[in-house]
Order: structure tokens, then sequence, then C-alpha cells
């Protein structure tokens, strides 16, 4: 790959990031045209600065071929078998019920911002749901007709997508196609990112949402700062973020960075204030929505709201009123604050512990007769790239410098920790991990490429891979619901979480 530096008034706009491909040659031809632009007249240095872009990617290559076969083997991995099991998987009977609620018109106080969930509500009247799925409590409930296979296929649409954004994210960020390529792959047969995104729920998008903004920073590092195409790609970095944000307060780290990447990167207050207007703007017209669309209360659900906000709800839908926007802000500040207490409420040591350590138990998300799905996470991946990360970013904190890919070993260790104290369903085990895991992959890939030769970094990678596909084959009978599951694999089943 062939790079090409922006120069301004003869000082060096941006800097290869380590890793990239160019050659020796390359960096004469640079060291030439800079003596050049030393010599040289303001006016004869602003012609060059108008297309200032080091493009990763090769698209008439190797990046085609492996971001497509990355997409086609993702969308198997994703929906395959998606039918199965006929029954409520883990979280799908809470998020169903919250669709029910808006189609109802009824009011409920929800855990986790509304934004996806409206985005699902809306796609699946796009799918003529009739709303004749029981989401009470109700043993054994199997479903009558086959829309919940649809329903299921949002999510795991949006988690297909994530698994080339992974390819593209280590490109941008400075690896090579071949370590690219096996990082993507490692996303692919993730155990605990294939679990995690195929029921009727917010995995999925969340992944997709935060994975393209980590891809839209990664992309804005390669333009000049000031050009249309660095403003926009930080711009849509931030809508990006403001999506999985008001989807989820898991991806609140995202959401950060998205903020703090600009004024780090490109010293620019503008754009990281723009950004942090964003993801307001967006956290509360999601909230607002909810509010309008949900005007019938019910008992027990405004709970913790005010009494204003109990006495103005109705049996009808209502006229925008001005009072919809006041308890729009405080249906965003009561979910927030109801998830840091939840988050204080529910510390357990032992679990704050696995976390920081990116080594969770397994968790079973249904079971049935002999057939299971279970969720996990690669610890032959995970556990090196978390130990890395916290060394990397101690060691860079340490001489106050961070690069590109050090910054990315920065986010990674304030994700996990993050997880590790932030609120988690009940029984959810590790199936909400899915962000420290996605990220966990790309680290993994930065640490091998950075620290060994490419002769014994292949190798290493080579068996890495071969092993990881390997499990993934050994343990698909309980990642998909298989009717027949091999009965040897029962016994290594946790049946406790």
């Amino acid at each position: 790959m062939k790079s090409r530096k922006g120069y301004q008034y003869g000082l060096l706009e941006i800097d290869p990031i380590a890793g990239s491909d160019d050659s020796p040659d390359d960096h004469q031809n640079d060291k030439q045209q800079n003596d050049r632009v030393q010599n040289s007249s303001p006016q004869q240095i602003i012609k060059p600065i108008e297309h200032v872009l080091t493009i990763p990617f090769i698209w008439d290559g190797w990046d085609t071929f492996f971001a497509c076969f990355l997409f086609f083997v993702g969308t198997f991995t994703r929906f395959w078998i998606i039918h199965q099991p006929i029954e409520y998987v883990f979280n799908e009977r809470l998020t169903l019920s919250h669709i029910h609620h808006y189609h109802n018109l009824t009011f409920f106080m929800a855990d986790n911002p509304p934004f996806q969930e409206l985005l699902l509500f809306y796609l699946i009247n796009t799918m003529e749901y009739p709303y004749d799925f029981n989401v009470n409590e109700i043993p054994d409930y199997t479903f009558q007709h086959t829309a919940y296979s649809s329903m299921r296929s949002v999510s795991a649409f949006f988690a297909m997508m994530a698994v080339p954004i992974s390819y593209l994210i280590m490109r941008t960020f400075g690896c090579k196609q071949f370590y690219s390529f096996c990082g993507g792959i490692l996303c692919l047969v993730d155990q605990l990112l294939i679990s995690s995104s195929r029921n009727i729920g917010i995995h999925g998008a969340v992944q997709f949402y935060c994975a393209t903004s980590l891809l839209l920073a990664g992309l804005s590092h390669h333009f000049t700062f000031g050009c249309p195409q660095q403003y926009s790609l930080v711009i849509l970095q931030g809508v990006f973020a403001a999506f999985g944000f008001s989807t989820s307060f898991l991806s609140f780290p995202f959401a950060l960075f998205a903020v703090v990447w600009p004024l780090i990167r490109f010293h620019s207050k503008k754009q990281s204030l723009s950004n942090l207007g964003i993801i307001l703007s967006m956290l509360y017209l999601s909230c607002f929505v909810h509010v309008l669309y949900t005007p019938i209360k019910l008992k027990h659900q405004t709970q913790g709201m005010s009494n204003s906000f109990q006495n103005f709800t109705a049996n009808k839908i209502q006229q925008i009123q001005f009072k919809h926007f006041a308890f729009s802000f405080e249906y965003s500040f009561r979910i927030l604050i109801n998830f840091v207490i939840n988050s204080l409420n529910r510390l357990n040591i032992e679990k704050v512990g696995r976390r920081l350590l990116m080594c969770e138990k397994w968790s079973v998300l249904w079971h049935k007769d002999g057939r299971f799905i279970v969720c996990f996470g690669n610890r032959i991946i995970t556990v090196p790239a978390i130990l890395f990360a916290y060394f990397d970013v101690y060691n860079h904190r340490k001489l106050n410098r961070f690069d590109a890919k050090s910054f990315l070993s920065l986010i990674f260790v304030f994700v996990v920790i993050y997880n590790a104290f932030c609120y988690h369903i009940k029984r959810s085990g590790c199936s909400e991990s899915y962000l420290p895991e996605y990220l966990a992959i790309i680290e993994f890939i930065l640490f091998i490429e950075g620290h060994f030769s490419p002769k014994l970094s292949g190798i290493a990678l080579t068996l890495i891979l071969f092993i990881s596909i390997m499990l993934f084959l050994n343990w698909a009978p309980i990642i998909y619901p298989y009717i027949n599951p091999d009965p040897y694999i029962k016994p290594h089943i946790p049946w406790k979480n």
C-alpha cells in the first residue's frame, strides 16, 4: 500500500500508523517532498493539501475479497437455524413485552434507553406481526407461527455486519491484511458474539453501532484536520456512538471515545462538543419518542417518576405539549440514575474480578430436553489480550505518549473496567460482555503483530486460528440448538451460572 501524506506550511500533518505497508522508497519520496515543501511559499503549499488522504484499503485487491468473504460467511454463522428454538431464549420475552407496550401505547420503565427497541417496533410493524405472542411467564410456551424468526434476524443482521467491520477497523489502525483477516475470522467464530446476537434483542445492534463508530474514528485518523472528509467522519462517529448509547448504557465508553477522540487526535474542541451534543440529543430524542408513544398509565410502571408525570398520563394519545419535553428529560435522567443505583447495589466481587480478567463463567441461555444454547468467551484470546492491554497502557502512561494503537488499548481497558462494574441483567452471565469480547480480538491481533516477528506471528496466528475454528465446530451443538447434540457434550455444560 502506497501512502500519501499531507503537509501544511512545511509541517507533517499526518503521521503514518505503525504497521503500515510503506516501502523505504515511499519514505524517501516523502522526505524529498517535505524538503520541497519547506522551501516553498504558502501559496505553493495550499494546492497539495486539497487531497490529503492515506487510504488504508485497496478495494481492487485482497481487501475487497477478505471483506466480502467475512460478510458472506458471517451471514451463515449468524443466521444458521435461527428458527431454533421455537421458545423464548433468555431475555427475548422482556424485549418482546416492550414491543407490545409500544403497540398498546402503555408506559413502561426500561433498564436501557429505548432507541433500538423503537426501531425494532417499527421494523416488526413492517413485518405485519399480529402481536399474538404471549409475553407472560408461561412454562414451555412455544411460538404459534414463524414471525419470531424474522424478529431474531434483525439482531443477527446487525451482528453479521460487525464481522467485516472488524477487519476494516484493524486495517484503519495499521494492521496488515493477513493479521486483519485473522482477526476477522476470530470474530466470525467467536462463541460469545454468536450466542448473544441471535435473539430478539439489542445486542447485535449495539455491536454494529460501536464497531462502526470505531471504524469511522480510524478512518478520520487518515485525513488532514479541517478537510470535509475528516469533519464528516468525526461527526458520523458521533452519530453511531449516539445510536449505541441511546440503545444501551453498556456502550458508554464508545460515546466517551467519540467525544475525546477529536480532542486528543485533532485538538478540536468544536468537533468534540459537536459529538457530545449529538450523543445527548439522540438520547433525549429517543426518550421523547418513548414518552410520546406510551401515554397510557399502567399500575407500578410509573414507579420512580414524579407525581406530575403520573398525573399527566392518560388513556389516549395526546397532542405534543411542552410537558412532553420536560417529562422526556425526567425519564432519561431516571433510567440513568436507576442504572447507576443498580450497578452499585448488585456488585459482586467474584464477578468483577472475572470480568476484569475476561474469564467469566459459561452462561446457559436456554435448555430443554437435552438441548442447549450456551454462551462463553474464547479465553485463548481474551486473557492474553487484556493482560497485554493493561501492560501497554501502563507503559504509554508512564511515557506520557499515546499513538493510535496504544489509544485503542486504552479504550479496550476502559471498556473492560466499565463492563466489570456496571449493571447487567439478572442471569445474563457473560452474554452481556460482547463489547469487551469484540475489542479483545482486535487488541490480540495488534499485540501479535507488534511484538513478534512476521514468521513467528504467522505461525502463532495460524495455530490459534486452527484451535479456535476446531473449538467452534466442536461446540456448535450448544451454540446452535441442534435437535440431537452429541451426548458427550452434556457433562461439560454448567447448570448453574
